[in-house]
């Protein structure tokens, strides 16, 4: 076009005319309205008819829509900026919808002096937009529609109904007039980013001034922004809803299992402080408390007793150990009524017990839970725990205190029944074994008998060393089958037989082949192993007889230790021919006679037992044989379970 002599201008107004466009002048100060033909048809008056006055132009445009359009231009002219505005013209013809758009021309002193503008003809747009639009206007969705200068220039009837305002408080307003509270927060930041960098964003935001959570989704243009929103206060209500139904349930399963596994610990407890141990720890580590202690009470003393533990410190363990039951205290009171105790608070409790408030400031808790241990119809105790903080026990807290208390009674009652039951075996197993052991002046004895420490039946494990009359000493260790009171019933009998048989002077295989003879005859299911020797202080000559038990160790008067080689013969009670075997012990020997609970273990072989004995003693044995009996029981069954009982007799002769 250039080459027929088109001007800059002449290009543009072509354009606009060929786009539809119209172009508008306005004169503020002498009210002139200079329009072009296009705009003037656009209005439906001839180009030449046109007399240039605001007046005409108004008479033009649809009743309905003069006020909103002189409430468009008024806040241009009063801001000096921009307005975009829609309105119906009536022609001769139709009504058409014409979109306005002008701009503020200010002189030197920024009074506006003049307004320039365009105008096109948008019905069939509109037309497009009022269908959608009655969509719009009908959407669940809060919708408003924000021009480039942050201005609303739409908000559908939602939006409306969310904001708690009408058309006229919202639309040609600047949105931070409007929404000052968002001005600086990340919806804002969200909102600007949108713009500038023309991409679409969702995200979710709190508006305080309304109370509630939003869920807002941007979708920007070249000359703003379409903003949908909706209030989503319900959906965040179900969804913390049903995070707390998984936390709950989350929370429960691990209280299941926290359960079970206190009920399989408490299964292996043998003693009540096992069971206490095992009670505060676990329910320190599932309710996350301050501490937890187990107290039972005492009838002898007339106090609840609480276990040792190493949650509570010392200063407090001093003061707050043994609480005679006649003071007026939680624990106590709690005994007394068999009813569970609940504080969340240091006030509620010092409201009850003013007393506790030095206590109380010495642990520094603040919530507290008193549980009563009852088994069998008695309150045997209590379980009380606390917290650091305030807190509320709820529901769930409680009902699993309560389990855990049940449960402590019950394998408290286990564990009393059991340690008394241990202390009739044990008592009526050391009744067997002789009190004394004999005195020679160059011999010394040590015998040490250890229960098992699973089980609660007598063995048949046993010692024995006596003089006789023809100046040598007996010494004996014996072991029969099995457990209980039949084992002890026999080992008791081979025991005053074997002394019988001694004393009237059979050596040890006559004596051994004596006692098999009687377990043969006799019918008995029982069967023992028996090591017997005697020993001539004078020539210093021994004389063995090995019915299958583990041979004796020898340490040398140099220190040397070893296991002797020995032939073994049948057990007792199988039937056999039994033999002796004869030898001499140098002075400042030591003699270590034992039964198999000492060397068997589980984890390894009866050698490799044999081997840590021998190893233990071996050039590291001790003068005093109290010492050596107690170096023997620590090397054999340090950190392990004891699974059978032992008897141990030493033999040490002078220098």
């Amino acid at each position: 076009m250039d080459e027929i002599g088109f001007s800059e201008l002449d290009r543009t107004s072509a354009a606009l005319e060929a786009a539809n466009v119209g172009v508008w002048d306005w004169n503020i100060a002498t009210g002139e309205l200079v329009w072009d033909d296009t705009i003037a048809r656009l209005h439906g008056i001839d180009p030449a008819a046109f007399d240039g006055t605001m007046e005409m132009f108004f008479a033009r445009v649809h009743p309905d829509d003069q006020a909103a359009l002189q409430t468009a231009i008024a806040a241009a002219l009063e801001h000096a900026g921009r307005f975009l505005t829609e309105f119906r013209v009536v022609g001769a013809d139709a009504t058409r919808w014409i979109q306005g758009r002008g701009a503020v021309v200010t002189d030197d002193a920024g009074a506006p002096v003049r307004m320039l503008g365009i105008g096109l003809d948008t019905t069939e747009l509109r037309s497009a937009h009022e269908r959608a639009g009655r969509s719009i206007e009908l959407a669940s969705d809060g919708l408003a529609l924000i021009d480039a200068d942050w201005r609303i220039a739409y908000v559908n009837p939602e939006a409306m109904r969310v904001l708690g305002a009408t058309a006229h408080d919202l639309v040609g307003r600047d949105v931070r007039e409007v929404f000052p509270d968002a001005v600086g927060t990340v919806a804002w930041s969200e909102f600007r980013a949108a713009l500038h960098d023309q991409q679409q964003t969702e995200f979710e935001v709190f508006y305080p001034p309304l109370g509630a959570w939003f869920e807002l989704r941007v979708l920007p243009a070249p000359d703003g922004l379409t903003v949908f929103f909706r209030n989503i206060d319900a959906r965040r209500a179900a969804d913390a809803e049903r995070a707390e139904l998984v936390d709950d349930l989350t929370a429960a399963l691990a209280r299941g299992e926290r359960l079970q596994q206190i009920t399989v610990e408490l299964a292996d407890a043998l003693n009540v402080s096992q069971v206490a141990a095992i009670v505060q720890r676990q329910a320190r580590a599932a309710l996350d408390t301050y501490f937890a202690v187990v107290g039972l009470v005492d009838t002898a003393s007339g106090t609840v007793r609480f276990q040792p533990s190493d949650a509570i410190p010392e200063d407090f363990a001093e003061v707050w150990n043994d609480i005679p039951l006649t003071r007026r205290v939680p624990v106590t009171e709690v005994t007394r009524r068999g009813m569970a105790a609940f504080y969340e608070t240091r006030a509620e409790l010092l409201e009850e017990y003013p007393d506790l408030a030095e206590v109380v400031a010495l642990v520094g808790n603040a919530a507290f839970a008193t549980m009563p241990l009852v088994a069998g119809g008695r309150v045997m105790g209590v379980l009380s725990v606390s917290w650091p903080t305030e807190r509320q026990i709820s529901r769930a807290d409680r009902d699993f205190l309560a389990t855990i208390a049940a449960q402590c009674a019950q394998a408290i009652e286990r564990a009393e029944l059991f340690e008394h039951e241990r202390t009739v075996a044990r008592t009526l197993q050391r009744a067997i074994l002789p009190e004394l052991l004999p005195a020679f002046a160059s011999l010394q004895f040590v015998g040490r008998y250890l229960p098992a420490e699973v089980g609660i039946d007598v063995g048949g494990d046993w010692y024995d060393a006596f003089p006789l009359s023809d100046g040598t000493v007996a010494l004996v260790v014996g072991d029969v089958t099995g457990h209980g009171l039949d084992a002890a019933a026999t080992m008791a009998q081979l025991r005053n037989m074997l002394r019988a048989y001694a004393f009237g002077g059979a050596g040890p295989a006559e004596a051994m082949r004596r006692l098999d003879e009687v377990l043969v005859t006799t019918g008995s299911d029982q069967y023992a192993t028996c090591l017997y020797a005697t020993f001539d202080p004078t020539s210093r000559r021994i004389t063995w007889s090995n019915a299958g038990h583990h041979a004796p160790v020898i340490v040398d008067p140099d220190g040397t230790a070893r296991a002797m080689v020995m032939r073994h013969d049948p057990l007792l009670g199988f039937g056999g021919e039994h033999s002796e075997i004869h030898g001499f012990l140098e002075p400042g020997t030591r003699l270590v006679m034992f039964t198999d609970g000492l060397i068997e273990r589980r984890s390894s072989t009866i050698d490799e037992g044999l081997e840590r004995l021998v190893g233990a003693l071996d050039g590291r044995t001790p003068e005093d044989l109290e010492e050596m009996g107690d170096q023997i029981i620590r090397a054999t069954s340090a950190d392990v379970l004891r699974e059978d009982d032992l008897c141990l007799l030493l033999v040490a002769l002078e220098v």
